[in-house]
């Protein structure tokens, strides 16, 4: 604060008349003049009190000056001094009361200036445990969610990550990536294809959403990923970098080209598969089912048609007796 009490107003500051460098030097030349006469002068007026200081002598000694006289000289310059001394004590004592009121007001600002810092001092420790705090639950929610984060600067390096993609790029720890590149990454046999889609996304400042991709891992296997591109800018609007998101729907591919195996398999099952329904008309004499032309058929003939069922022939205990009644003569067996 010393130091800002010590800066003087622009305006004061122009109010200052400038001299020239010529009337400069002259005043110098003339003080420097001035102070050889006045040494001169000195040298003289030390002779001069010697010589006075010896006449005055001479005529006490010979008693020409009364000592009353030097008594008299004596109390002026005793009076002379003391007035002296009482005149710089005054000043001395005002000098000291506007030193003590400046020292006062000095720590007086220095302590409104030190509270001030400290005030300061606690807001930033304040904010930057709020800014701490909030940068762990950002953390957390980026760690918690099932889907792999990452975004990256305009040279397409890697500025940071979730804890699920780190692991998907070999890496133990989310810092660990930062300052590299998908060269680096365990995908680095697509990272052209990675970095060109970057570009594009970065180039056109449209988003990509929604995007089927391979992926392979570290161990060297490959994964189907539904990517989502965004491009991220900053305060004045400029693209900065890109972001970018994908889950693993590798589980879920296995499980939609299974369900669609497993429809194709049904489907053909099913147009194989012939069925009867309905009411069916029937000769009640005959027993002959007349189809959807009118023609008359047998039973068997019909059902054949219109299923999968084959009939074969036999006869039953009834018929036997009926159409075959030798059969039932002694020793003769029937089934």
């Amino acid at each position: 604060m010393a130091g800002a009490s010590k800066r003087m107003n622009p305006d004061k500051q122009s109010s200052i008349p400038r001299f020239p460098t010529g009337l400069l030097a002259l005043a110098l030349v003339l003080t420097a003049a001035a102070t050889v006469w006045l040494a001169w002068k000195v040298c003289d007026a030390n002779r001069f009190a010697a010589e006075l200081n010896q006449q005055w002598n001479a005529r006490l000694r010979s008693g020409e000056i009364d000592v009353r006289l030097s008594i008299l000289a004596t109390g002026i310059v005793l009076a002379a001094l003391l007035v002296v001394w009482f005149t710089a004590m005054r000043t001395l004592t005002r000098w000291r009361a506007a030193f003590q009121r400046a020292h006062d007001n000095l720590e007086m600002r220095v302590q409104e200036h030190t509270a001030e810092l400290r005030k300061a001092s606690l807001e930033a420790q304040a904010s930057e445990a709020c800014k701490h705090a909030s940068q762990q639950i950002i953390e957390g929610i980026l760690n918690a969610i099932p889907v792999r984060v990452f975004w990256k600067d305009k040279n397409l390096v890697y500025l940071g990550c979730n804890a699920v993609f780190a692991r998907d790029a070999g890496f133990a720890d989310p810092k660990d990536i930062i300052g590299k590149d998908d060269s680096q990454m365990g995908w680095r046999d697509r990272a052209e294809l990675y970095r060109s889609d970057d570009r594009q996304v970065i180039e056109s400042g449209c988003s990509k959403l929604l995007i089927e991709k391979p992926q392979t891992t570290p161990e060297g296997h490959t994964l189907t990923l539904l990517t989502s591109k965004i491009p991220l800018r900053g305060s004045n609007g400029e693209i900065s970098g890109i972001l970018g998101m994908y889950m693993d729907i590798t589980e879920h591919k296995w499980m939609e080209a299974a369900r669609v195996q497993l429809i194709q398999e049904l489907q053909a099952a099913l147009a194989n598969v012939k069925s009867l329904s309905g009411l069916l008309p029937i000769c009640a004499g005959c027993k002959k089912i007349r189809d959807d032309t009118g023609y008359w058929s047998q039973v068997e003939s019909y059902i054949q048609r219109h299923s999968e069922a084959t009939f074969t022939h036999g006869l039953c205990p009834d018929c036997i007796k009926k159409y075959y009644p030798d059969l039932e003569k002694p020793g003769l067996q029937t089934r």
